[in-house]
């Protein structure tokens, strides 16, 4: 244990009544439509959230921001309970929220459609500004990024902010492929270089945070895979994007690809979880949504058991972040199962235990 960790420690485990008890996430499955969700939602802590939204947005963007918005705001208490060492490391492991928006907009800007709020991390409460988690762009940066016209307008916005060598390496062969993912697998290679820098073993206990870290670039290389499968690109079109590794090789994300369909693929997949009930949704629709869910509840299950027994820790963050993900994407499920018509009892067997 760290005694660096006490006082942050404490306010940490402050914070985690905070969360909805997995009971009440399972009683929104019984609720009809997105506002007796609201409802209910509104005599907990997402209150103050809807509240400050309600004005602005209806359903069904005025549940995804609150969402948002709530999430944003856990994050930031971890941000700001940790001792200045590993500052840093959890820094670095929430911008992958900022990357994914900066990835939204390229991809809006390549597509030519104009990016929703609701869509992204963005917020513009004066309450409750948002840039970057990483601190480097303000929320004026990202309203500026989305006011951009094209890709490469955006992309040299974000030169002034640290991606410059990282992305525009990459800009010739974009030009020459117009294959927009070269870019967007050159910001998650940025993260996750980035991130494993950050780490450092001052304490000896952040094996378990580098071990999270693999597992979750092996969860978003085999979907990158199930999702080439699923249509029809040859692997290596998009072999490239593995320019990260974690525990699985490039050898062994070939054999997955080289299996006869998606379904083979997951049942090649099943030390990740139970895969059946993502299987059948995805026969049926062709979402893999609910695939990219049971990968993710894996991994919640895994390690949030790991950090809540290391208290005094790094690892009592990062249980702390796990849950507000966890939650988050119940409450995602939830609204999705909503929209989508998906039956109560499969939504109840995705659900993430937390």
């Amino acid at each position: 244990m760290d005694s660096t960790y006490s006082g942050n420690y404490g306010r940490i485990k402050s914070h985690e009544t905070e969360f909805l008890k997995f009971d009440f996430i399972t009683s929104l499955l019984d609720l009809k439509s997105m506002d007796d969700i609201t409802n209910e939602l509104t005599k907990t802590g997402y209150s103050e959230d809807i509240s400050a939204l309600s004005s602005s947005y209806k359903n069904p963007e005025l549940l995804q921001m609150s969402l948002n918005r709530n999430f944003i705001r856990k994050n930031r208490v971890a941000l700001f309970s940790v001792p200045p060492l590993a500052k840093n490391t959890v820094r670095a492991y929430l911008s992958k929220w900022d990357i994914e928006n900066i990835k939204s907009i390229l991809a809006s800007k390549f597509m030519g459609y104009d990016l929703k709020q609701n869509e992204m991390f963005i917020l513009s409460f004066r309450d409750l500004p948002m840039g970057l988690f990483a601190g480097n762009l303000s929320n004026e940066d990202f309203r500026n990024l989305m006011s951009k016209g094209t890709v490469e307008e955006v992309v040299s916005y974000l030169t002034y902010f640290g991606f410059g060598p990282s992305i525009l390496q990459h800009m010739d062969r974009y030009h020459k492929s117009g294959d927009i993912s070269i870019l967007l697998s050159a910001f998650d290679t940025y993260y996750y270089d980035t991130l494993m820098g950050t780490v450092r073993f001052y304490n000896g206990d952040e094996a378990s945070v580098i071990s999270l870290i693999k597992n979750q670039i092996d969860v978003r290389n085999i979907m990158t895979v199930i999702k080439g499968k699923d249509m029809g690109i040859e692997f290596e079109r998009f072999s490239e994007s593995f320019r990260v590794i974690g525990s699985l090789s490039i050898s062994d994300l070939q054999s997955l690809y080289d299996k006869r369909d998606v379904g083979e693929i997951l049942s090649g997949i099943s030390g990740y979880g139970n895969l059946e009930d993502a299987m059948d949704i995805y026969r049926r629709t062709g979402d893999l949504y609910y695939v990219n869910v049971t990968l993710q509840k894996f991994l919640f299950t895994r390690y949030m058991e790991i950090f809540r027994s290391q208290a005094l820790s790094i690892g009592s963050t990062f249980s702390f972040i796990l849950r507000a993900e966890a939650e988050r994407e119940n409450l995602r499920i939830v609204l999705n199962g909503i929209l989508n018509n998906v039956e109560k009892d499969t939504l109840s067997r995705i659900l993430i235990p937390s």
